[in-house]
């Protein structure tokens, strides 16, 4: 006698694992370090995490799911943490589970760039270059910003030594420009530019006190005014090694002092010119010719001669010398018998 026929409930037979996919891997670098992954599965399940990422998300869905790493460490190492061996499984409600998912290598990089100036890669100051260039270091590669005043085309840095060069700058003091490096995982440094100065003004030079035109000084001294300090330069003279320092105001130079100046000379080429501390060359400063003269004036004849006698006293008297005298020195006594003066009648 058979049984009324029991009803068995639907069931599905079920062998096959579901199939994963990456879809949108992990961006490396970087500098989250809770990343997020993104796959797909044809089925359902729960998911399995191994190697060095962990994560709350454990449910999959039929199609794209999206997943949250749990805090993963950037490393003290400049160039931060490789992630190689990450992988996620899905275990359908079968209990079938797929072969693991391996995540494509990943980097989390949290530690910024190491910034540092170069020796002797500061912008000389003061200086008369528009356009200086300046040196640093970098321990990472990464990308350029020039800031704070300055700016500059070049914009990417590489590990090591970094020369740049700034955009055309006015005549002005620079103390507030930056250069920033962001590396490939968008981590800034920063490091301040040394101050320095742009100058592009030349000294302005003018005589104080010309050399007589005729002197029997063989050192003789001449001041001139500086409209700012640097070092002097003469032309044509000989003047004091030890005085090659202009200031700003008054200066006083003295020729002949490491080369004798000739006596009975006119010195016609003599100038000066001061270049200041950021090498702008002033105005050649032109020295008033003037002559050395060291010998005194000899009478070379006179008329009548001297000690003669019998003379008409309607004769020219006369006295020639043997250089050209300053007619104000020379002074005649008619009045009485005392010796005076140049002459004497």
């Amino acid at each position: 006698n058979p049984s009324t026929a029991l009803p068995v409930s639907s069931f599905t037979i079920d062998t096959v694992p579901p199939l994963l996919t990456e879809l949108i891997p992990i961006p490396t670098p970087s500098k989250i370090t809770t990343p997020s992954y993104t796959f797909s599965s044809n089925e359902a399940g729960d998911i399995t995490y191994s190697g060095s990422c962990t994560s709350d998300n454990n449910t999959a869905i039929n199609g794209s799911n999206t997943i949250t790493f749990n805090t993963l460490s950037g490393g003290a190492d400049v160039n931060g943490t490789t992630y190689s061996n990450c992988r996620i499984r899905v275990t359908d409600n079968a209990t079938n589970a797929s072969i693991f998912l391996d995540i494509t290598d990943f980097t989390i990089d949290t530690t910024p760039p190491n910034l540092n100036q170069v020796t002797n890669g500061a912008v000389t100051t003061p200086t008369n270059i528009t356009t200086p260039s300046y040196t640093f270091s970098s321990d990472e590669a990464g990308t350029i910003t020039v800031g704070g005043g300055c700016s500059s085309d070049n914009n990417t840095a590489v590990n090591g030594n970094n020369e740049i060069i700034f955009k055309t700058l006015s005549e002005n003091t620079y103390d507030s420009c930056t250069i920033t490096v962001t590396d490939n995982s968008t981590n800034p440094a920063t490091l301040q530019v040394i101050d320095f100065e742009i100058d592009t003004t030349p000294p302005s030079l003018s005589v104080v006190t010309a050399v007589p035109t005729e002197t029997d000084n063989t050192t003789p001294v001449y001041v001139f005014s500086s409209s700012e300090a640097g070092t002097i330069t003469v032309g044509g003279c000989s003047s004091n090694d030890n005085n090659t320092a202009a200031v700003n105001g008054s200066n006083t130079i003295t020729f002949g002092t490491t080369s004798a100046l000739v006596d009975n000379t006119s010195y016609n080429n003599c100038n000066i010119r001061v270049t200041d501390n950021a090498n702008n060359p002033s105005n050649l400063l032109p020295i008033t010719p003037f002559t050395i003269d060291t010998t005194r004036p000899e009478v070379s004849q006179t008329s009548p001669d001297d000690n003669e006698s019998s003379v008409s006293i309607s004769k020219n008297i006369s006295v020639t010398f043997d250089d050209t005298m300053s007619t104000a020195s020379v002074t005649t006594n008619t009045s009485d018998t005392s010796c005076s003066g140049s002459l004497q009648l």
